[in-house]
């Protein structure tokens, strides 16, 4: 056995499961979402995982807010006092940018545009809403405002989304660059 045949038995096992493995959250609860559009999109689609995936995304992308679940939810409309293409009820922003990286593997697998739509507005209001000048990322998540920049990596969706755009959208493409770098000079300046 190699590496390889570990990842496809990790992955059997979560389709096998029944319903969701876990609601806690957009983030560490659902590596395993993340992981198998990995796996698919580099050796190929699965029957079984792809409807565990479908299963998950009615959840991660439910459309109407008695369907939403807090922390688990990328929501597509204003809701309290969050914009829209926000993880609902939650300002944990490592969870949007998990949500960015799985749906915009989602859309390079599935092809729908509703996958696309998803990953630019998410990441449209994370820049827009906790990316500072100095291109901090700053969050009031716990009562205080945090400089969130190095939790979790998550300058990954900022490049993804960069190297995605471009060679389709220039303007996008400078848009996460410009994000990606602000991001990436502020976490070398920090130290």
């Amino acid at each position: 056995e190699n590496i390889f045949d570990q990842y496809r038995k990790s992955n059997d096992v979560i389709a096998a499961w029944k319903g969701l493995p876990s609601l806690g959250n957009a983030c560490e609860a659902q590596c395993w979402a993340g992981a198998m559009l990995k796996y698919m999109l580099r050796f190929g689609r699965v029957p079984e995982y792809d409807a565990k995936l479908r299963e998950f995304f009615a959840v991660f992308l439910a459309e109407e807010e008695e369907n939403a679940v807090m922390r688990m939810t990328l929501f597509a409309k204003p809701h309290e006092d969050f914009p829209a293409y926000h993880m609902y009820r939650s300002r944990r922003i490592q969870e949007q940018h998990f949500a960015v990286s799985m749906v915009l593997d989602a859309y390079k697998l599935y092809g729908e545009q509703r996958f696309l739509d998803y990953a630019v507005g998410a990441m449209n209001t994370l820049i827009d809403l906790y990316q500072k000048e100095d291109g901090r990322l700053e969050t009031g998540h716990g009562g205080k405002n945090e400089d969130y920049s190095t939790v979790c990596c998550l300058i990954i969706p900022y490049v993804d989304m960069a190297l995605f755009f471009a060679d389709k959208d220039p303007v996008l493409h400078q848009k996460y660059l410009t994000a990606a770098q602000k991001l990436a000079q502020h976490i070398y300046d920090r130290g």
